[in-house]
């Protein structure tokens, strides 16, 4: 733990990841009870990351909700994927806002519902105009953790399980 926060995309990597991955059966290496994650990592990251504020926090949980909400509404295994990173897409800062930006104009254009904007965008993910914020990943592991946990709880893998036989490339 003492290299904590500076390694904290990875712990959140190997540990919360990794332990969302085993609940919907996509990686078998924890054992572990029907328990929710969010709460833990909201924990985790209000103890040990300091710029990780409680509103940033918020912000992360209600967009990973909105991108869960239209992934399962919509059967949209595609933005899943996208979002995951099974299609080597997502672990690219630029390629990771391009999906969100699709993500954003398909929601509006089908609900007239903004999903995310420009304030939340920029807290989440810029430091200045167009430079990244040093913890991108774990923002967008973050996302990750929170989409799966709402999809397991909606019951999206059961329907569709040829979605977990699909393995992340490692970054």
């Amino acid at each position: 733990m003492s290299t904590l926060p500076h390694e904290a995309v990875g712990f959140v990597r190997s540990i919360f990841l990794r332990f969302v991955y085993n609940r919907v059966k996509q990686r078998s290496n924890f054992h572990i009870e029907d328990v929710h994650i969010w709460p833990l990592v909201n924990l985790f990251l209000n103890e040990l990351i300091p710029n990780m504020t409680p509103e940033r926090i918020e912000i992360t949980r209600k967009v990973a909700d909105e991108l869960a909400r239209e992934i399962h509404a919509n059967n949209d295994q595609n933005l899943y994927r996208q979002l995951m990173g099974l299609s080597r897409e997502a672990n690219n800062y630029n390629n990771f806002r391009t999906i969100l930006i699709r993500a954003i104009r398909k929601r509006l254009h089908r609900t007239n519902h903004l999903m995310l904007g420009l304030d939340d965008y920029v807290s989440l993910f810029e430091q200045d105009e167009s430079i990244p914020k040093s913890d991108w990943k774990l923002v967008r592991d973050l996302i990750r953790i929170r989409v799966m946990e709402q999809l397991y709880q909606a019951n999206f893998f059961a329907a569709t399980p040829e979605i977990l036989e699909e393995e992340a490339p490692e970054e």
